[in-house]
């Protein structure tokens, strides 16, 4: 599934995910392919797990009042910032 991370500076990465994991206010959630659909605000300053084809996931650190959007077999998240964490 693709994912899309966006930012208000309007910095983008696409990328090809098989499974997101976030940190939402009201608990942590993965999201796998044919999930049904939902939005979900995320904690701020919190890590998005992106699992890839790659043997390590991709770990980012977004800012505050972020959010994660999921529907027809696509991720949305949608952030004052993001950053890479070191890994």
């Amino acid at each position: 599934m693709k994912c899309t991370l966006v930012s208000a500076t309007e910095q983008q990465i696409e990328t090809e995910i098989t499974g997101i994991f976030v940190q939402a206010v009201n608990g942590e959630l993965g999201v796998l392919t044919g999930h049904q659909p939902l939005i979900a605000k995320l904690k701020d300053n919190s890590a998005v797990r992106l699992e890839t084809a790659a043997p390590a996931p991709k770990i980012y650190t977004v800012g505050a009042n972020s959010f994660l959007q999921f529907a027809g077999g696509a991720a949305v998240i949608l952030t004052q910032s993001f950053a890479l964490k070191v890994q």
